[in-house]
């Protein structure tokens, strides 16, 4: 796993299923997607200051991360909702896609918590530690994601 650290070294990594995970990257019909983006952003339907981290692999893994109040602290997140562009307004999730695309979301049953160790809108830098469990909606499998940690400075990405 990448170092637990709050200076923005643009840093993302968990244990999926005990397997570690580290987002590479990748390019898909010429276009790159970067390892990381995100950050920092306003709430489409109040301009609240929110935290969306995504992150991806070249085997077609992502994860998404997301907060509507992304204060310092532990977060809770144990409320169904949709996935961010899916909804004007998403309560905080986790999101998980395997590299076979199925997607697992958490819920009122698949809970997690994202703590936040340095906040700090001011600088884009943004650092914590993550643990989820998330379930795919059709099939009611569940993925555990364990030992998460990020620190991105969405001022670099």
């Amino acid at each position: 796993l990448t170092p637990a650290t709050t200076d923005g070294a643009n840093t993302f990594s968990c244990r999926v299923d005990n397997a570690v995970w580290i987002p590479d990257g990748y390019a898909d019909l010429g276009v790159r997607i970067k390892p990381l983006s995100g950050g920092f952003t306003a709430q489409v339907t109040d301009d609240t200051l929110t935290l969306f981290i995504s992150a991806a692999a070249r085997n077609g893994s992502a994860m998404e991360l997301f907060l509507r109040h992304p204060e310092k602290g532990v977060h809770v997140i144990h409320q169904p909702t949709s996935r961010r562009g899916q909804s004007f307004s998403p309560h905080d999730y986790a999101w998980f896609r395997d590299a076979g695309g199925t997607e697992h979301i958490t819920s009122d049953l698949f809970t997690g918590t994202v703590t936040i160790t340095r906040s700090d809108p001011s600088t884009g830098i943004v650092a914590g530690t993550f643990s989820f469990s998330a379930v795919h909606n059709g099939s009611g499998k569940e993925v555990k994601i364990t030992e998460g940690r990020f620190d991105i400075n969405s001022r670099t990405l």
